[in-house]
């Protein structure tokens, strides 16, 4: 017995001898590198875009820190997910939207570009997925019925960034948010779909239907003059006050400073799950553009609009810095485009980068 203890313990003290190794770990841990998309418009006074800006000219600042840019100059073909209100609200939005596939090829999505046709009620219904066949697109739109009463917008804009986050990452990823501004019965909070949103690099374009609503379902009242004048009303920078655009464009802060703050509570939870009106909130996010309208002929200015503003935009691309990186929480962007005047320029106000905290309990 006594040898048998004597030879356990020389054997121990070998194997203590021997060159120790680490554990194999089942992960690997790495830092997450993020590419930060940010479309920029320069429109002058009288709205017109301006063309020819040199890549130099553009400066970016994250969080105050100056980044190292990349400036594409060239149309980007785009990917487009047309996010449909169907509930039994929007009928006649729905009548509306069906007269205008031919608009949203050529004007929004053109010869290299691709659509998608999601309508959505407290269901998500695909009619078209991702396609270049006018005939296709133009199917999707029309197999769009009307449903139930729900209208889960915050389920449906995370539907579609879902399918956009699969699309190549040299395209624009953009959604055409067709609906009321209010969410019914979704199971996302505004502030997760936001978040999802601008760390994919996709933009919102809101067109609201509210409008359309009141039209069909009000007593028409006898026109009256509006008592503020176009100019005295903030619209986005570069945008004419006229009495047809103070008409057509809601929401009005564009990038504004105002609306980051907004953002920071949007986050915090303050107003993530109760937010009144998560299309504006996705739309400002994202460096999008809002517009609402009554009839026809205004979703049709509507949708050239969008169309032109996507044709007339410089994309800037980086990886935030290393010490920018650092710093969790709402990260501010700011834009200087030399030569031009601030007021001149949109684009989309920052991004939220790091875990959020988690959501109150509905």
């Amino acid at each position: 017995m006594r040898l048998f203890f004597i030879a356990a313990l020389v054997l121990t003290l070998a194997l203590s001898s021997l060159p120790q190794t680490a554990p194999e770990t089942p992960y690997t841990i790495r830092e997450d590198v993020i590419s930060i998309v940010v479309p920029v418009t320069v429109r002058r006074p009288d709205g017109t875009p301006v063309g020819g800006i040199r890549s130099q000219q553009f400066r970016l600042f994250d969080n105050r820190r100056l980044q190292d840019i990349k400036v594409d100059a060239d149309y980007l073909p785009v990917s487009l997910v047309l996010v449909m209100q169907a509930n039994s609200r929007a009928e006649g939005a729905v009548k509306r939207v069906k007269e205008t596939p031919a608009l949203i090829q050529n004007l929004i999505v053109g010869e290299q570009g691709e659509a998608a046709v999601l309508a959505f009620d407290h269901r998500m219904q695909l009619k078209c997925d991702f396609t270049s066949d006018y005939n296709k697109l133009k199917t999707g739109v029309e197999d769009i019925k009307v449903g139930s009463s729900s209208a889960a917008l915050n389920d449906a804009v995370m539907t579609a960034i879902n399918m956009l986050k699969r699309r190549d990452k040299n395209r624009r990823r953009v959604i055409l948010l067709i609906a009321e501004t209010r969410d019914g019965g979704s199971e996302m909070n505004t502030r997760n779909v936001v978040s999802a949103a601008e760390m994919n690099n996709i933009q919102v374009y809101g067109v609201n239907i509210s409008q359309v609503l009141k039209q069909l379902t009000s007593t028409p009242q006898p026109p009256r003059p509006d008592p503020i004048p176009p100019e005295a009303r903030g619209l986005y920078p570069g945008m004419v006050n006229t009495p047809t655009t103070v008409a057509q464009a809601s929401g009005g802060m564009g990038q504004s400073v105002q609306f980051v703050p907004l953002l920071e509570e949007l986050y915090r939870g303050v107003k993530g799950i109760f937010w009144r009106n998560p299309q504006e909130a996705l739309v400002r996010a994202t460096g999008g553009r809002e517009y609402s309208f009554a009839t026809l002929r205004g979703l049709e200015d509507a949708l050239a609009s969008l169309g032109e503003e996507l044709h007339a935009q410089y994309i800037l691309s980086y990886t935030p810095s290393p010490e920018t990186r650092e710093e969790g929480g709402y990260h501010s962007l700011q834009i200087v485009v030399d030569g031009y005047s601030p007021d001149w320029v949109k684009h989309r106000p920052g991004y939220y980068w790091g875990g959020m905290p988690e959501a109150p309990a509905r």
